[in-house]
């Protein structure tokens, strides 16, 4: 089996989340939507977005959180992105299912421009983090060292580029499916600390 793209990367380490440690899986009637990019002006909107579908409840050093993957989408300004997983320490100790379903959409709502983004991928394949959020720092600390192992880097053909200026890529960056277990590994343990 090849390399994994950055979107597999992703998928697959909520897949591997859900399936060690799943407290609750919560599904939302309605995608919900975090602005990520603007690019608009006093005549037009042009926005982009990540998209979520569902959160996974999971407990780590007697602390839940609620860990969802996001799906870039929208108006051309989510084209430099891919996906991203995010994660909001909750608590539904008490709460209805709709009233933990209601809190956790508004929720991830307010996840715009990766504020509680642990990673996001790149439309070239390569993980971002907001070095502003509580996770950006603390997730590099964990893969940096060791990232060069797992990964290919893009193909870039610096000749041409889009109409927004950023270069062509030719061949996206990918990564060893062995990179999920080290990403998995990382989230936990930042959540753990947390």
């Amino acid at each position: 089996m090849g390399n994994l793209s950055v979107g597999e990367i992703l998928e697959r380490t909520c897949s591997e989340l859900e399936k060690k440690f799943k407290n609750k899986l919560v599904i939302f009637p309605e995608p919900v939507y975090a602005e990520i990019a603007n690019d608009s002006d006093w005549h037009r909107t042009r926005v982009g977005y990540m998209r979520y579908e569902k959160a996974d409840l999971f407990q780590f050093n007697n602390k839940e959180w609620a860990i969802a993957r996001g799906v870039a989408c929208g108006g051309y300004p989510a084209d430099p992105y891919s996906g991203d997983i995010s994660a909001l320490e909750f608590s539904s100790n008490g709460k209805l299912e709709k009233g933990i379903r209601e809190e956790l959409m508004n929720n991830f709502r307010g996840c715009s421009y990766f504020r509680n983004s642990i990673v996001y991928g790149m439309s070239d394949g390569c993980l971002a983090v907001n070095k502003k959020s509580e996770f950006g720092i603390k997730i590099v600390d964990i893969l940096k060292p060791n990232l060069k192992e797992y990964m290919t880097d893009p193909e870039i053909d610096n000749r041409y580029f889009t109409m927004d200026l950023r270069p062509v890529v030719r061949s996206a960056a990918s990564y060893k499916k062995e990179f999920v277990g080290v990403l998995v590994d990382g989230i936990v343990k930042i959540l753990s600390e947390g």
